[in-house]
């Protein structure tokens, strides 16, 4: 369906994008709202980093649009959901095998830092002293894991 005159901005288009400006003020709000950086906000959402970007910054001219599948991501992502998941516990056996996987492709230092997170932290996990961690931080290391190691996958490509 074609935005028309009849049409609310807001509805998809033909080739499935919408304008950005109300899922940006949504994404903004939440960052400020749960103290996260926009990047952790991204990765819970599912949406690239090069989106979380636009969404953090400032309006640019013309009409800038988003895809409404990224929309959808970003509007259900609410500072309570993001409590909500940072009050539950769950098993941190998957999070520490992801982690000895990333730790493969580069230091623990610079995923920690790379992700956002303590080193610490993510030390307790990798080590096994912390048998559970958040449902925050298992989507977050989820998240992370696919961003870098397709980054390194993608470089050892091209050096071959």
């Amino acid at each position: 369906m074609t935005a028309t005159a009849s049409t609310p901005d807001h509805c998809p288009t033909d080739d499935g994008w919408v304008p950005i400006a109300p899922f940006r003020a949504h994404f903004q709000r939440t960052v400020e709202q749960s103290g996260l950086s926009a990047f952790t906000v991204g990765q819970v959402c599912g949406i690239t980093p090069a989106t979380a970007r636009r969404l953090a910054g400032p309006a640019r001219r013309g009409k800038e649009r988003i895809r409404w599948i990224d929309a959808c991501a970003v509007y259900q992502v609410t500072a309570a959901t993001l409590e909500g998941m940072r009050q539950e516990r769950v098993e941190a056996a998957r999070s520490r095998r992801r982690l000895r996987r990333m730790v493969q492709q580069a230091p623990l230092a610079w995923v920690a830092d790379f992700g956002d997170f303590r080193e610490q932290d993510l030390r307790h996990i990798a080590e096994g002293r912390w048998q559970q961690c958040s449902r925050l931080t298992e989507v977050r290391i989820l998240a992370l894991s696919h961003l870098i190691l397709e980054s390194t996958s993608a470089v050892a490509q091209r050096a071959a």
